[in-house]
């Protein structure tokens, strides 16, 4: 852990930050093994660098795993955490009371560690990647280490009630924000289209947790999607660090 902190900074929120680091850890038996404390005027700085070790005799899923073929799956919900930073930079408390599971997405995202682990003990050729700066973006990342193309299926993005909900009133397009959206932290992989269903199945009875198969993986170059009737190419526009 490295922390750059201002003298200001109250006790109160360092112990809650501190305690909230250490649960998460326990969740998921990481140790905390030390770090660095610098003194700052301006911003604060959180950083964290996390190292572990692939267990022996597992496949390494890599982005460069897809092919031709290969069906292109995503557990959970997409978008939800866009929504809730738009609902979390608001001052809008009935929003944020009735849309509770929106902003909480954003700040308080679950780790797919457990989907992620039954993944690598299936020993299949995968191809995976977690959706930190939007689904097209992220995806894009596996179709060029990969060397393939991806088409989209847009009736097949998983979008919750909720989500449909939110964007209904504020005018907004909810599709947009699943395809876009950053920090849903869902898992986004491939897999043998044979394998597919049964992999999603195994996914749901084992993790409780929904996967959905969303599009495919082609020959070519580049992601597309698929609606009405008509396939186009798809802009990333999700989140970039160095972006104007």
């Amino acid at each position: 852990l490295s922390f750059v902190l201002r003298p200001s900074l109250s006790v109160e929120f360092w112990e809650k930050f501190v305690a909230g680091i250490e649960e998460e850890a326990q969740t998921y038996q990481v140790d905390i093994v030390g770090g660095n404390l610098a003194r700052s005027r301006g911003a604060l700085a959180f950083d964290v660098t996390l190292l572990g070790e692939v267990e022996k005799d597992r496949p390494l899923l890599l982005r460069s795993n897809a092919q031709a073929g290969d069906a292109v799956l995503v557990t959970g919900y997409l978008g939800e955490s866009r929504a809730g930073l738009a609902i979390a930079r608001g001052n809008d408390a009935m929003e944020k009371e009735r849309y509770r599971p929106l902003w909480e997405r954003f700040l308080l995202p679950t780790p797919r560690v457990e989907v992620g682990r039954l993944l690598g003990k299936a020993e299949e050729r995968m191809a995976l990647i977690d959706i930190s700066d939007g689904l097209v973006q992220d995806l894009s990342h596996i179709a060029e280490a990969s060397k393939v193309g991806v088409v989209l299926e847009a009736s097949a993005i998983p979008i919750s009630p909720l989500l449909w909900e939110w964007c209904r009133e504020r005018g907004e397009d909810p599709l947009e924000f699943a395809l876009q959206g950053g920090e849903d932290f869902e898992l986004l992989f491939t897999v043998r289209e044979d394998l597919a269903l049964e992999l999603a199945g195994e996914i749901e009875k084992t993790c409780g947790v929904k996967a959905w198969v969303i599009g495919k993986v082609v020959s070519g170059e580049g992601i597309y999607l698929r609606k009405s009737g008509k396939t186009e190419p798809v802009v990333s526009r999700g989140w970039n660090h160095f972006q104007k």
